[in-house]
C-alpha cells in the first residue's frame, strides 16, 4: 500500500496537475483509488515545486486542517 501511495507521489513530478482542484484554494488533490487515500498537495510553479501538505483516508472526509 505505502509503495502505490510513493508511486503515485513520485508521478507528480512529471504530471504535478494530474490531482483535481480541491475546495482549499491553491490546494490540488489525488486520489488512490485503490486503497481510498487523498495526497493533499500544493504546486509552486515559480519555485517548481510540488508540496506534500497531507495524506488522508478518504473516509475521513475532504475537509478540515491540512497542516
Amino acid at each position: 500500500m505505502i509503495a502505490t501511495i510513493r508511486q503515485a507521489i513520485d508521478g507528480l513530478v512529471d504530471f504535478p496537475r494530474r490531482g483535481r482542484s480541491s475546495q482549499i484554494a491553491g490546494v490540488r488533490e489525488l486520489v488512490i483509488v485503490r486503497y481510498r487515500y487523498i495526497v493533499f498537495y500544493a504546486v509552486d510553479d515559480a519555485a517548481g515545486e510540488v508540496r506534500m501538505l497531507r495524506v488522508r483516508h478518504a473516509s475521513r472526509g475532504t475537509t478540515g486542517r491540512l497542516e
